[in-house]
């Protein structure tokens, strides 16, 4: 074989199996677990933090703003307009995000680690086929916890004047949703405070090959790390496992937002318009309710997952609660209409029992799905040509997540608000459109099942 074919080979073959390779068995009994490296792990899995904590603090209270705002006379149009605002983080993200990329592979810019796809790359860098099944589901737990810290902002300083005295003043009355926004402000600051001063350069070709390194890896591994060229994004596209991971992954952040949208909406909205009439406290115990559902099965589901079966299974699996989420919460609204006082506008002891225990399975249900986040990373490891191709592996497919994340709000409130206010299915034909959407996310993510096979 030619040097040039042997190149060409190395650059399609996936990075595990260029690493030690996790489907060996005899492989991975030789090697012993190496020890996390707990430091940089711990600072990107608070860097972490900002993204959730950002993103989810204004779901809590953005469609109680809208209406007080005076937005539109109609509360059955509030959804669109929060839709558009909810859009807006991921839009500026996605016109950010390839390019901060592609920047993350040079020292100076290590502060762009706020990036998913950076921070993705970071924690493939600073670990091995033997300890990353660990320090995965610690870095994903992040998300979990910045989800319930940004759903208690959100729900417990909004109008911090009629709801705590000591902080009821002039300016927070006449800013009532400063305070969650700017606190959340705070955390941004102090992770790229920590980002920059603090972690330490991970991109192999930038750092000296450690002593240890030597111990644990192979010569041609190191060499390979050092000398390997990253990919296009052209390129990348072409191996049709990327490929399959960036459009279920569009489908996976489609449904996932999707599910946050219509749930804060359906929440807020009123019993008899097809909603549950929660309080915005309410919301947001709901919406860190299911984070906290979210840390336990990162923390102690996780690991079990990865080390028991197969990864492009349970990315598959995960898109199966998709169909069925939904249409619970439609079923929920019939429940409440069954125990709702239209005198006193209250419900009743019983449906609102009934209410929490079905917004507790949903919740579990939906923070199951958000497992596929984690086996998404998993994959994107296991099909990358080759490590320097990491970072942009991960941008394409955060690229292709990102772009539904922009679109998926205002589509999902336009489909909600439509449905109630023209009352299509009885007012669920939200929970149609939405069943039929995780058809297509079950579908999307099976090729991958394939692709895995035919690699193996």
């Amino acid at each position: 074989m030619s040097a040039r074919s042997s190149e060409n080979s190395d650059e399609t073959r996936p990075l595990l199996s260029t690493q030690l390779d996790a489907d060996d068995p005899t492989a991975t009994q030789a090697k012993p677990i190496t020890p996390l490296p707990k430091a940089k792990l711990t600072v990107a899995t608070c860097i972490r933090l900002v993204e959730p904590i950002a993103f989810s603090q204004i779901f809590p209270y953005i469609n109680e703003y809208l209406s007080n705002l005076n937005v539109t006379d109609d509360p059955k149009q509030i959804g669109f307009y929060s839709g558009l605002v909810e859009s807006t983080f991921a839009v500026f993200q996605l016109v950010s995000i390839y390019n901060l990329s592609k920047l993350s592979g040079q020292p100076r810019f290590r502060c762009l680690l706020h990036e998913s796809p950076v921070m993705h790359s970071v924690i493939a860098e600073i670990t091995d086929s033997t300890n990353f099944g660990l320090a995965l589901p610690i870095y994903s737990s992040a998300w979990a916890i910045g989800t319930i810290l940004g759903a208690m902002l959100g729900g417990t300083l909004s109008n911090p004047a009629d709801k705590i005295s000591w902080l009821d003043f002039g300016f927070l009355r006449r800013y009532p949703y400063f305070l969650p926004g700017g606190v959340a402000s705070m955390f941004t600051f102090l992770a790229v405070f920590i980002g920059y001063f603090i972690l330490e350069e991970t991109l192999p070709s930038k750092i000296r090959t450690s002593k240890k390194l030597h111990e644990i890896a192979s010569a041609k591994l190191v060499n390979n790390r050092t000398h390997a060229e990253p990919l296009s994004a052209k390129a990348l596209l072409a191996n049709p496992a990327m490929l399959a991971l960036c459009t279920s992954g569009f489908v996976l952040c489609f449904l996932d937002i999707g599910f946050q949208v219509i749930f804060v909406l359906f929440a807020y909205t009123s019993v008899l318009n097809g909603g549950l009439g929660l309080s915005t406290e309410n919301i947001g115990y709901s919406l860190s309710t299911s984070g906290a559902i979210s840390l336990f099965l990162q923390l102690m589901i996780m690991p079990y997952l990865i080390r028991t079966f197969n990864h492009a299974k349970m990315y598959n699996f995960c898109f199966w609660m998709f169909p069925f989420m939904f249409p619970l919460l439609a079923v929920l609204n019939l429940v409440a209409r069954g125990g709702y006082d239209r005198t006193t506008g209250e419900l009743s002891s019983q449906a609102s029992a009934a209410i929490w225990v079905g917004i507790a399975i949903v919740m579990a249900m939906a923070r199951f799905a958000n497992l596929a986040f984690s086996f998404s990373i998993i994959l994107i490891k296991e099909n990358c040509p080759n490590s320097a191709s990491l970072g942009m592996s991960n941008g394409i497919v955060q690229v292709a997540m990102c772009l539904a994340r922009a679109f998926s709000p205002a589509s999902m409130s336009s489909i909600f608000a439509l449905s109630v206010d023209y009352n299509l299915f009885g007012g669920f034909a939200w929970a149609l459109a939405t069943f039929l959407l995780g058809l297509l996310g079950i579908a999307e993510s099976r090729s991958l099942i394939r692709l895995d096979r035919q690699r193996r």
